[in-house]
């Protein structure tokens, strides 16, 4: 009696060399192969049911980029349904980094991308210290004096971030931040108060971010914010309690306490609109700030006279059959391809209508 197609396919891939593992549309390992297994030192069992992003391989790229935070190649294939090829760092489970090429397909059901396929082989046996190599992305990808991300890292997370929002019920926000009068702060108290300003501003600003936004130093006293929303009003949420909070913050130096203001804008990307065009965008509403006064924040919201729109709503596509053979995991029949860690966080302001008197930004709720 012959054997079952599947089952031989299953087989077959269970001795090929190359490690391969799928995951399904929320992005949860649902296959991990032997090979998998030797190249990584992690068993099946132990990485069977996690979100990719959340495994202990975490990738990472030849530039510093950590690719399951930003630019992951298999939420990139469900999103384009094109396969995507690259080679990256991946922590084995004795710690060592081992570079390895890596191809990620997309599988479909009806048309639909409801999962992905990746595999993956090392280039070299050559192992390398994942201090170093952490150590190294990460003064890659972030700013030296604050520590937070630098420009590079939010261009590459604000790329990811509206290809993302393509099949979210999301938003992408960004703001624009502007220290008001720091050129006059350094000249009068010296660049190491200056310093110490910066720090101070990031440092509370990095405290209300969460941990699926960004918050980063864009250049000089220039700073940008990427955060995934419901709703356009809430840009302005956003935007002013940024504001506020840089306002509230001090520094002792040299016996004197000091601080200073922002300006910001705060945009809605548009469907299908360039990482480069939303930034213009927000710098614009910015400088329509330091136009206005400083010390208040200018929206899109603000500029319409104050309307919003609701996010459409979204069908999710049928329920996931992933033609992954062998797999002691079948994935799961209510699988959602939206990231859920964006929706498990999303923002839960109401939106309100943006009217009221001006008090340090363009727009203010009426308290009640």
């Amino acid at each position: 009696m012959g054997m079952d197609g599947s089952k031989l396919l299953g087989e077959i891939i269970e001795c090929v060399r190359e490690g391969v593992y799928a995951i399904d549309a929320r992005r949860r390992i649902v296959y991990w192969n032997r090979a998998a297994e030797r190249i990584t030192g992690h068993g099946r069992s132990a990485m069977l049911g996690k979100v990719c992003r959340e495994t202990p391989l975490q990738h990472i790229d030849g530039k510093g980029n950590r690719i399951c935070e930003e630019g992951c190649p298999l939420q990139r294939a469900l999103i384009s349904g094109e396969g995507v090829e690259h080679e990256a760092f991946l922590k084995r489970s004795d710690g060592e980094r081992i570079p390895v090429s890596v191809k990620t397909t997309p599988l479909f059901d009806g048309g639909v991308a409801m999962g992905a396929v990746e595999v993956f082989s090392p280039i070299s046996p050559t192992l390398y210290d994942d201090e170093l190599i952490t150590r190294l992305a990460s003064s890659a990808m972030a700013d030296p004096l604050t520590g937070i991300p630098n420009r590079r890292r939010a261009e590459g997370f604000l790329d990811f971030r509206l290809m993302e929002a393509a099949r979210s019920p999301l938003k992408v926000c960004v703001l624009f931040m502007d220290i008001d009068n720091f050129g006059a702060f350094n000249n009068s108290r010296g660049h190491g108060a200056g310093d110490e300003m910066l720090r101070a501003v990031t440092g509370e600003i990095t405290k209300i971010t969460r941990s699926t936004d960004l918050f980063a130093r864009w250049g000089g006293e220039e700073f940008v914010g990427i955060y995934m929303v419901k709703y356009d009003a809430d840009a302005e949420i956003i935007a002013e309690k940024a504001r506020a909070t840089v306002e509230a913050a001090s520094i002792e130096y040299e016996g004197e306490r000091l601080s200073v203001t922002v300006s910001a804008g705060a945009t809605i990307a548009r469907g299908g609109e360039s990482p480069e065009s939303v930034v213009e965008r927000a710098d614009s509403l910015m400088y329509a700030s330091k136009q206005a006064g400083k010390n208040r924040v200018t929206t899109d919201a603000a500029a319409s006279g104050g309307r919003y729109t609701e996010p459409p709503a979204i069908t999710p596509p049928p329920s996931p059959k992933i033609p992954v053979a062998h797999s002691p995991l079948r994935a799961s029949r209510r699988a959602n391809p939206y990231a859920p860690d964006l929706l498990d966080e999303g923002w839960r302001a109401q939106p309100i209508p943006l009217y009221g008197r001006r008090v340090g930004r363009t727009r203010m709720r009426p308290t009640s």
